[in-house]
This record gives C-alpha cells, sequence and structure tokens, in this order.
C-alpha cells in the first residue's frame, strides 16, 4: 500500500520508518514540526516540575517527546509518586516507546473514543471536585497553541494547576519533491491511504494536494483519521471517502493493511 502520512515532523519519521520496515511504500508530508521549547531550562527544573505533581497531563505524544527527552538523556527515573495522564492510545504508546507504563506508574487514559480534553475530564481521576488543597499539583504538559477550557474546569473543580508550555507548532511549506512522488502515485494510480491526525493539516495540505494533476482519484481513497472533529474537516476539503480509526500507531498498521 502507498502511505501518505501528514504527522508533524519529527514523530512522522519513526512512524514511516516502522510502516516501510511491513512493506508499505512512504510519503511524508508533515504540515508541522514540533519545536521544543524546553532547551533553555535546566534539566534540574524539568525534574522539579515532575516531582511536585501528583499527576502529569500530557497532552499529545509531541509533548511527551519534549519533556521526556531531556530527562532521559540526563538518566532522570521517572517518579512512581507522579501519575500520568493522557489522551489516548496513541500517547500511551509514545509512553512505552520511552520505558513508561503501569509497571513504572499510574497511567490514566479515556477508555474508548472520541479520545480528547472532554473524555479525559470524564476520568474518575479528574470527574469529582476536590477541597481546595488536598491534592498537590497537576502538571499540563502542552503546546503555544490550543484550547485551554479543559484546564479551567480542573481548576473550577479543585484542582490546582501548573502549566509546562513545552513546544510550539511550526507551519512547514509542502516538500515539492514529496508533491511528484504523489503525482506519481496518481499517474499510476496506485492504491493508496492518507493519514490525518490534526485538523489543522486536514486543512491546509488539501489545496496543495488538490493542485496534483487528477487530484479527485486521490480524494476519493481512504482518508484515515482518529476523530470526527478532523474527518468533517476532510469532508469539507474534498475528502470522499473518510474512515474513523482508533489512534495508536498498531491500530494504524492494523488500519492500512484492511484495505488491502
Amino acid at each position: 500500500m502507498c502511505v501518505l502520512l501528514t504527522q508533524p515532523a519529527p514523530r512522522i519519521d519513526p512512524v514511516a520508518s516502522r510502516l516501510r520496515q511491513r512493506g508499505h511504500e512512504v510519503a511524508c508530508l508533515p504540515a508541522t514540526r514540533i519545536e521544543s521549547l524546553l532547551g533553555a531550562l535546566d534539566v534540574t527544573v524539568l525534574e522539579g516540575h515532575v516531582r511536585r505533581a501528583a499527576c502529569v497531563v500530557f497532552v499529545s505524544p509531541s509533548a511527551i517527546d519534549v519533556l521526556l527527552e531531556p530527562l532521559a538523556a540526563a538518566a532522570v527515573r521517572w517518579p512512581a509518586s507522579a501519575e500520568i495522564a493522557v489522551v489516548g492510545p496513541g500517547s500511551v504508546e509514545a509512553l512505552a516507546e520511552r520505558g513508561l507504563d503501569a509497571s513504572v506508574t499510574t497511567i490514566h487514559v479515556p477508555p474508548h473514543a472520541p479520545f480528547d480534553s472532554a473524555a479525559l475530564l470524564a476520568l474518575p481521576r479528574f470527574g469529582h471536585p476536590v477541597p481546595s488543597g488536598a491534592d498537590a499539583p497537576l502538571l499540563v504538559v502542552t503546546g503555544e497553541t490550543g484550547r485551554g477550557d479543559w484546564i479551567d474546569v480542573l481548576r473550577e473543580r479543585g484542582f490546582e494547576v501548573d502549566v509546562l508550555v513545552a513546544y510550539r507548532s511550526r507551519a512547514l511549506e509542502p516538500d515539492t519533491a514529496v508533491l511528484d512522488s504523489l503525482q506519481g502515485w496518481l499517474d499510476e494510480r496506485r492504491p493508496a491511504a492518507s493519514v490525518f491526525t490534526s485538523s489543522d493539516a486536514a486543512a491546509r495540505l488539501s489545496e496543495p494536494l488538490a493542485a496534483l494533476r487528477d487530484s479527485a482519484w486521490l480524494f476519493g481513497r481512504p482518508a484515515l483519521t482518529i476523530h470526527p472533529r478532523i474527518a468533517e474537516v476532510l469532508t469539507d476539503n474534498r475528502w470522499r471517502d473518510v474512515r474513523l480509526i482508533p489512534p495508536g500507531e498498531s491500530r494504524l498498521a492494523g488500519a492500512i493493511e484492511s484495505l488491502g
């Protein structure tokens, strides 16, 4: 199968590598690049943020990467006292890549789709008000942009919340060499699937893809995504065969291979 990936760089690279190992031809067209904002902080400061928290909430796999990379480089072990909360299975897999699973600490994750901030707020860990001062702080590791209303809900429920803005998303222009490769797929009518994990990528990349010759063929091929909001954006931007799949790399590989 020919697979178009649009996840942010650099996280897109290992996903592409593992799909190629499974025999797929992969084109990488990230809409954004994740850039860490933690480079100026001493690792002892980062470790202190973690150790003060009763629970660290990662908003995405990218948040996991940018916080855990410097800690791992300094051989800092995750404290068992710091629970972890994530939005979905993709982040659980990202934690496992870093050696963090249920054997290391408690991990809270919504049990079913849709995997979003509303599902996170509904977890038993966060779903009930707590008395003021009864809980050690939550540490939310997030990006420079994004919704913060769910953090306000946590504070309204009595949680003390510290926010660590750990990364920014820098918009990327579509790589012309990759677009040329995609044109080859279209010219040869090769079986293809496209993967979108953000509404931004779905909106921004649809225009340059539409500029390719015979792009209607690509827009008629399966577009795989992980959330109904992204599916709506894809449908609004010409994609005619939009399919919801569970988050996580293993689920992605299974969905691609089920297309046959």
